[in-house]
């Protein structure tokens, strides 16, 4: 596969040949609302209590359970655009996966993308916050894909590996980063992604073999965080990189055993991330893993979980205080201040977690729950015998 190169305003901007392709799209009105009054909160979310995956939505307390897709096939992987009045979901249907758009109430529902490749992804659709495109990353497939919600201006993009199968966007929207072997060297660079435009650019055009992964942005959009990972190295390393002036710093050094998913505070002030509590080798399976917290320096570096847990699957408080994550025996809080850790509800293997003012939602033994953040009310708000999960939430 080639690639041609613009040099527009000092960046290296890459447009790859053979990754645009379109796709037969099935045209479809989406009517402007003059509502001033944003939806209710509400949950979309899969079930199989009638046989079949499908989409059903309900309030945040768990009533008015509603059925809004009636497809043979599978339908899964729901989540609501940034305006509430929309939802996006993955459909099988003919053994082809495609992304659909319909209203919150079910109606309007049309196909607007197929997805490559002949396996089945089963990972999470995103909106960009202006809910006009639509993001997806297949895991099997190692395609990034992009349509706009109205199912033009398809891209798909090869070659790409995002480990956790979650997209990083920037917090101020338009920006995507994501790992990919753009030479077909089998070695990932960083890309730079405006989803408008289109435009990408590696951020690490590394001269020598390595893998870099996990990468995430400051909230000012002035450094990246990311691993670095060499074959000939026994361990990773977190590198900060500050993308306007190419100036590079290590974070961690070998008293950290394979660092992964580090992830600013959303206030910048601290950069979390876990890393194996045991030594073994660098090919081992990364398990038993604990969070640690540190400067954007590096400095200041303290163990933050004595529980096995995993820095993608952290929330942060509105305060930013406190970080909450699940772990194999419940959902634990931790106070990046004072590092005091505690354990939330004893609900086993959460995950998926969402924060709202007051609570926690969560998926965990095929039930979708919440908790108060202080632990109170905690809430079976579907049921056990149904197989519920995969779910969006929206809050006005």
């Amino acid at each position: 596969m080639s690639s041609k190169l613009l040099l527009f305003g000092g960046l290296l901007i890459l447009f790859f040949d053979g990754c645009l392709r379109e796709k037969h799209i099935l045209e479809f009105d989406i009517q402007d609302s003059t509502d001033v009054e944003p939806p209710s909160p509400k949950i979309v979310f899969v079930s199989q209590r009638d046989g079949n995956p499908e989409i059903y939505s309900m309030d945040l307390e768990g009533n008015d359970q509603t059925r809004l897709t009636f497809h043979d096939d599978v339908d899964h992987n729901p989540t609501i655009s940034p305006d509430g009045k929309k939802i996006a979901f993955l459909s099988i249907n003919d053994g082809q996966e495609a992304i659909w758009i319909m209203d919150t109430d079910g109606c309007g529902g049309s196909k607007i993308l197929d997805i490559p490749g002949e396996q089945h992804s089963f990972q999470p659709l995103y909106f960009s916050s202006d809910g006009e495109i639509i993001i997806h990353y297949s895991y099997d497939n190692h395609a990034l894909s992009l349509v706009n919600s109205d199912g033009s201006n398809p891209i798909s993009i090869y070659r790409v590996w995002i480990a956790s199968g979650y997209l990083i966007f920037s917090p101020a929207d338009g920006l995507l980063l994501f790992p990919c072997d753009i030479q077909g060297s089998g070695w990932y660079d960083i890309i730079l992604m405006d989803i408008t435009t289109r435009n990408m650019v590696n951020l690490t055009p590394d001269t020598f073999p390595q893998y870099d992964d996990c990468a995430s942005f400051s909230p000012d959009l002035e450094n990246i965080v990311y691993i670095v990972s060499d074959p000939s190295w026994a361990n990773d390393y977190i590198y900060k990189l500050n993308y306007g002036n190419s100036t590079l710093q290590c974070l961690t050094n070998d008293s950290i055993s394979n660092p992964y998913w580090p992830r600013y505070s959303p206030d910048g002030s601290k950069i979390i991330f876990c890393a194996q509590r045991n030594y073994h080798s660098k090919q081992m399976m990364r398990m038993d893993h604990v969070i640690y917290v540190m400067d954007p320096d590096g400095s200041n570096l303290h163990q933050l979980s004595n529980q096995n847990a995993y820095s993608n699957q952290v929330v942060f408080s509105k305060s930013n205080a406190d970080i909450f994550y699940p772990t194999g025996s419940g959902i634990y809080k931790a106070n990046l201040l004072n590092l005091n850790e505690e354990l939330l509800c004893n609900i086993v293997f959460p995950y998926y977690l969402k924060l709202s003012e007051s609570h926690i939602f969560f998926e965990a033994e095929n039930v979708i729950w919440r908790v108060g953040l202080d632990g109170t009310d905690l809430r079976n708000l579907t049921d056990y015998n149904d197989m519920n999960y995969c779910f969006s939430i929206f809050l006005r």
